[in-house]
C-alpha cells in the first residue's frame, strides 16, 4: 500500500519524499485514507542549517516531525524544486510519537508486512543502472547519497553481476 510515486526535481530534497513514502504507506497499512504530505514544508522548515535544495538525513525529518512541525498537507504547501522559504501553510496534520530503525534484512522484511514502505538511503550513481532489467545494483561499500522507499522485496531475483539472490524493490523519485 503505497501513495503515487512523485518528482523532486533538481532538487536535494530525495529525503522528504522517502520520509513521506512512507509515512504515507504506513497510514494506509493501519487502515487510514491516503494522505499527500508536503515534501516542501519539510524540505524549507526542517530546521537545520543547511538549505532546502542542499540534501538531507532521515534525522532531519524524525527532528520536524517528532516537534510537531508537520506534516502538513501538500496543498497547503506545494513542492517546487529550488530554494526559497515562502510563509509556512498549513498545520500538522498527524503526530509521529515512534521513529524505528532495523537492522537485518529479517526486520526490514517483517516491517514492511505490517507498516508497509520504508524509507532507506543508497549511493546513487547511473552507471550502477541497468535499462534492460530496470535493475540497479551497486557492488561496492560506498556511502549513501540519496533517499528512496523500499516497498517490497523478491528473494528469487535473479540480478546479473551480483553474488546473491534477491533484491529489493524501490520507489525512487
Amino acid at each position: 500500500m503505497v501513495t503515487s510515486v512523485k518528482d523532486q526535481g533538481n532538487c536535494g530534497s530525495c529525503w522528504t519524499f522517502g520520509t513521506y513514502a512512507s509515512l504515507e504507506s504506513s497510514i494506509l497499512k493501519a487502515g487510514g485514507t491516503a494522505q499527500d504530505f508536503s515534501e516542501n514544508h519539510l524540505k524549507n522548515y526542517h530546521g537545520f542549517d543547511i538549505g532546502p535544495c542542499d540534501g538531507g538525513l532521515d534525522l532531519f525529518s524524525v527532528a520536524y516531525l517528532s516537534r510537531g512541525d508537520g506534516p502538513v498537507d501538500e496543498i497547503d504547501d506545494p513542492y517546487h524544486d529550488y530554494d526559497d522559504r515562502p510563509s509556512p501553510g498549513g498545520i500538522p496534520r498527524y503526530y509521529v510519537g515512534q521513529t524505528l530503525w532495523f537492522d537485518t534484512d529479517t526486520e526490514i522484511k517483517e516491517s514492511l508486512i505490517s507498516l508497509g514502505a520504508l524509507t532507506t538511503s543508497m549511493n546513487w550513481d547511473d552507471s550502477f543502472f541497468n535499462d534492460a532489467t530496470d535493475t540497479y545494483y551497486n557492488p561496492g561499500t560506498q556511502g549513501t547519497g540519496h533517499s528512496v522507499a523500499i516497498v517490497g522485496w523478491d528473494d528469487n531475483k535473479v540480478v546479473s553481476g551480483t553474488a546473491v539472490k534477491g533484491a529489493w524493490l524501490i520507489r525512487a523519485c
